[in-house]
């Protein structure tokens, strides 16, 4: 009798990291269970990976259990909600703080809980916790995410103590980390703090714009890095490789920054790259100007979005 594939159980599952590690477990043969509050968001992953998208609050203990009695005991688990309330410290609001430090370390403790009693009963199993910079270091006007982090890396050594002797691994990865050298060395001290807040994951600048039409079926990938493509910045290079996609138009701000970075690294990595010059946009015509110049003369083709489209019709 043939046995059945390892399950891997993704809680907090959405767009980003959590996406790019169910299309991993995927590819290798794993069967994917995907938890999240609201899983009508998961519809494409699901069709993608085939993968089973169970409703689930993870900072709700009915739920939780409930969750693991619909599937069989995950021989992965990972972790990765989180919730963040920003703000000078005096003036955060309390229930706001509770909420960062419920779903970022109780709900770990919750999800733990009811995994490891069932890997502890077959004898096996593994148990991934994500976190960020944060689990390492306190940031300015940051300290109740930093109080979460803190707390999910300290849970995940004090289970790996206890139940490594008894084959359960359990590790805690900080995912993306900070800009400490950026900050230190190109950013004013006078501005560093409102520069950090800006390139953190969750930040009010980082939203899509508003008169964006997004679909339901839009890929929405997560960068932490100028660069979409450098390793560990983002999800886009394991979503274009799992589409079979080779052509990249490239779009948004700033043309010289985000844009031109991306552009280089698709080039050396062997992708057909084109920027478009009217969704693009520098703080000046002459940077705007300067890396479309670069582009058409060392790192793919430069076009209007009418001349691409007509290409594509």
């Amino acid at each position: 009798m043939q046995s059945r594939a390892e399950l891997a159980l993704i809680v907090g599952a959405g767009s980003g990291l959590s996406a790019s590690l169910a299309r991993k477990c995927a590819a290798a043969g794993m069967r994917v269970a995907l938890a999240a509050r609201h899983v009508g968001k998961l519809d494409p992953l699901v069709a993608e990976t085939h993968a089973r998208a169970v409703a689930c609050d993870a900072a709700d203990a009915a739920q939780v259990e409930a969750l693991f009695a619909t599937i069989d005991t995950p021989d992965l688990v990972v972790y990765n909600p989180s919730y963040r309330v920003r703000g000078p410290f005096l003036e955060l609001d309390r229930t706001e703080v509770l909420k960062t430090m419920i779903v970022s370390a109780y709900g770990g403790f919750l999800v733990a809980q009811a995994a490891l009693k069932r890997m502890v009963e077959r004898g096996r199993g593994a148990l991934f916790f994500t976190g960020a910079s944060a689990s390492v270091k306190g940031y300015a006007e940051s300290a109740p995410f930093a109080m979460g982090k803190f707390a999910l890396r300290a849970l995940a050594q004090s289970l790996a103590r206890e139940f490594g002797p008894r084959n359960i691994h359990v590790a805690h990865f900080v995912i993306g980390g900070d800009w400490e050298r950026f900050f230190g060395c190109f950013v004013a001290p006078e501005n560093r703090s409102r520069a950090a807040r800006a390139l953190a994951a969750g930040s009010e600048l980082q939203r899509l714009w508003p008169e964006l039409t997004v679909q339901a079926s839009d890929v929405v990938v997560t960068k932490n890095r100028y660069s979409a493509l450098i390793p560990g910045a983002s999800s886009l290079a394991d979503v274009l490789r799992a589409k079979g996609i080779d052509t990249l138009l490239i779009a948004g701000t700033k043309t010289n920054v985000c844009c031109e970075c991306t552009a280089r690294d698709a080039m050396m990595l062997d992708y057909q790259v084109v920027l478009l010059s009217d969704c693009t946009a520098a703080l000046s015509d002459d940077e705007h100007r300067a890396t479309l110049e670069n582009v058409i003369q060392q790192f793919g083709d430069v076009m209007t979005v009418d001349q691409a489209l007509a290409l594509l019709v």
